[in-house]
């Protein structure tokens, strides 16, 4: 718009300081903070304003020379005319929904205090929209151009203790915990927090404007950032729904989401949240642990739970809204009946079916993430004896899809947001393992890792995890380790299907940690039920070789069970422990021969014939096994050796 762009060049021309705000709207389209202590030159004018189609803001305070008191509607002249307030002539801009009063700079006025309600000052660190923008189809114009009048000291204008009495208000820690350091996305929610925030400001007289500069900070600082139009319309529902909601009925739906295994209610323009978690059917009714978070505009907040609670006695739900009312009086009674029933179809309807001809198909291939480790969203088994590395191994992969940067001999084929799960050690061996890894690698930052201790069974934990694993995006959790996870009798089919059931209810990719039963007929499967064989999709074996006294460790590894695909052949690392630093090192399992001679006869021959087919003959000399009892295994595991037409045997899932 040419018209902003000459006024741009005018304003300049004054000294004014000049930024560009959005289009039909009150919000800066650049970080214009620098623009504070120094002014856009002409050029810069022209890259922002000649062909961008913007609203005009002019920055307050001593960079441009000018104080404005910003008088805002029927509030502002409601104010005006009790306090037979008359401010001197000056300079005055009609907005859309008040005046704009321009002075000489004057550093005793405070930016954003409330002098009176509905009375505002911008000056340092603030700014005002000017003309000609236009908001709504409503134009900010000039409508008395005279010369900028001297503004008398505070107490003389206002009266004595006007401005002081809000200008020096101190935040309470809450409010400077969250403006320092944002929050995250459902923790509560970053829409709830910025809207209880803005009650607060309101509730102290604070401009909308200075509000919306000030919780713009704390919209930047939230994880994952807080989008500024969200903000704005927050902001404007908390102000516009100040005066009389605690009287309003409640008419509308809530908004609605489901975070982890939460139903998650909201009415924004009331500042309530209701958050209904461990629902539960039995004979009287659904039975659920609620918890209620109200933060009205211009009303102190209160927050109610979580507490057990029966969605389906109406006895109930009234005894609720009595002791709410208590505390704010809301229309309670219509709110907690919506949650309650939707609730309540919700969970007799259940998830609904996936119709597969509408879903994208990914090959087998694509969906290993840190093959053999890792497969897309669903459990994989890392098992061995104990002291075989499997932790080290488990920490240097979680890394390695925090980053994209192999930390172990594997490639990550994408990054993943990782939670470590440990019942067998504590943090400070987390801490000294995490930080030798690091050392020993030449990745240079300090990568997010979340490690959590664990105390109880995984079942027990279910919930509480879906619920932080859905807030903090995580996608990868490594469980060290089964037994312990699964509880008591994890050789008991029931016990561990539940333990799995726990696993898969997380909703993300697992590495699940499992010891070798003792004196097995079978190594090749992991201690515990069958179970722990048949539902992962991948089982890996580790077996070590150390001499007393070295200062590495090798590993073979050994995939032993692939629902996805071929099995991978077997590959050796070699773990280097130098000074506080662990480094580990690609090595072929053939320059392990250690563990070539420690591994089963089965896996002996699956290493030989993932060289090429062999005769049973050739297989005797290469192993050191006699033929009648290489030709016994070869019979026996069916399902992994195939023999051809020339008398070769090959492996039926040769692998990568």
């Amino acid at each position: 718009m040419k018209d902003v762009f000459a006024s741009s060049v005018e304003y300049e021309k004054r000294g004014w300081s000049v930024i560009p705000v959005q289009k039909n709207g009150k919000i800066p389209i650049i970080e214009w903070k620098k623009y504070q202590e120094e002014r856009a030159d002409a050029p810069l004018l022209d890259i922002w304003f000649s062909d961008t189609d913007c609203n005009i803001g002019i920055v307050t305070g001593k960079i441009s020379g000018i104080t404005v008191i910003d008088i805002d509607g029927d509030l502002g002249n409601e104010s005006m005319a009790k306090q037979k307030w008359n401010p001197p002539p000056t300079y005055t801009v009609k907005t859309p929904n008040g005046w704009h009063l321009y002075y000489q700079y004057h550093p005793g006025y405070k930016q954003g205090a409330g002098i009176l309600p509905g009375i505002d000052i911008r000056n340092d660190g603030g700014f005002v929209v000017a003309p000609p923008s236009v908001i709504n189809e409503l134009h900010y114009e000039v409508i008395k151009d005279i010369e900028f009048s001297i503004l008398p000291p505070v107490a003389s204008l206002f009266g004595p203790g006007s401005h002081q009495k809000t200008k020096n208000v101190h935040n309470p820690t809450w409010v400077q915990k969250l403006l320092a350091e944002g929050t995250l996305e459902g923790n509560p929610g970053r829409n709830d927090t910025a809207t209880r925030l803005a009650g607060y400001f309101r509730n102290k007289n604070v401009g909308i404007e200075e509000t919306h500069q000030i919780l713009t900070e704390f919209a930047h600082k939230c994880s994952p950032p807080m989008d500024l139009r969200e903000l704005r319309a927050t902001v404007e529902s908390v102000y516009h729904y100040a005066i009389d909601v605690q009287n309003a009925k409640v008419t509308d739906e809530p908004s609605f989401e489901k975070i982890g295994n939460a139903y998650v209610y909201r009415w924004p323009d009331y500042g309530v949240v209701f958050s209904v978690d461990e629902v539960q059917g039995a004979k009287d009714g659904y039975h659920c642990e609620i918890e209620i978070n109200a933060f009205p505009p211009g009303l102190a907040p209160i927050s109610h739970g979580p507490a057990k609670f029966n969605l389906s006695a109406t006895r109930t739900r009234s005894e609720l809204a009595r002791h709410l009312s208590k505390m704010i009086p809301l229309d309670w009674e219509r709110m907690i009946d919506a949650v309650s029933k939707k609730t309540i179809i919700l969970e007799r309807e259940g998830e609904p079916f996936l119709d597969v001809s509408l879903l994208q198909e990914t090959s087998q291939e694509q969906r290993w993430i840190a093959s053999p480790f890792v497969f897309e969203n669903q459990i994989s088994v890392l098992f061995g004896d104990g002291a075989t590395g499997k932790s080290l191994t488990a920490l240097a992969i979680l890394l390695s899809l925090e980053t994209g940067y192999p930390f172990y001999p594997i490639e990550p084929t994408k990054k993943m947001r990782g939670l470590y799960l440990d019942w067998e050690s504590d943090e400070l061996e987390f801490v000294h393992r995490y930080r030798s890894i690091l050392r020993g690698s030449e990745y240079k930052e300090n990568p997010h890792c979340a490690y959590y201790r664990c105390t109880t069974t995984l079942k027990e934990m279910t919930r509480a995890l879906i619920r932080k694993i859905t807030q903090e995006k995580i996608d990868f959790v490594v469980i060290d380790s089964a037994v312990p996870a699964c509880g008591s009798n994890p050789e008991s089919a029931e016990s561990v299907i539940a333990f799995l059931n726990s696993v898969r209810s997380l909703g993300v990719s697992t590495l699940i940690l499992a010891h070798v039963p003792k004196n097995a007929v079978d190594p090749n499967k992991p201690f515990g039920s069958g179970f722990f064989d048949f539902i992962p999709r991948s089982l890996i074996r580790v077996q070590k070789h150390q001499e007393a006294g070295e200062d590495s460790l090798r590993l073979g590894f050994f995939h032993t069970k692939s629902n996805s695909g071929p099995l991978r052949k077997p590959f050796g690392v070699e773990v280097l422990f130098m000074h506080d630093t662990i480094k580990f090192v690609d090595r072929e399992i053939t320059d392990i021969p250690e563990l070539a001679q420690k591994l089963s006869l089965k896996a002996r021959i699956r290493l030989a014939l993932f060289k090429g087919p062999h005769t049973v003959k050739e297989l005797s000399e290469e192993l050191g096994s006699s033929e009648a009892t290489i030709r016994m295994a070869l019979n026996r595991y069916v399902l992994d050796f195939e023999k051809n037409e020339e008398g070769q045997w090959f492996l039926r899932q040769k692998g990568g």
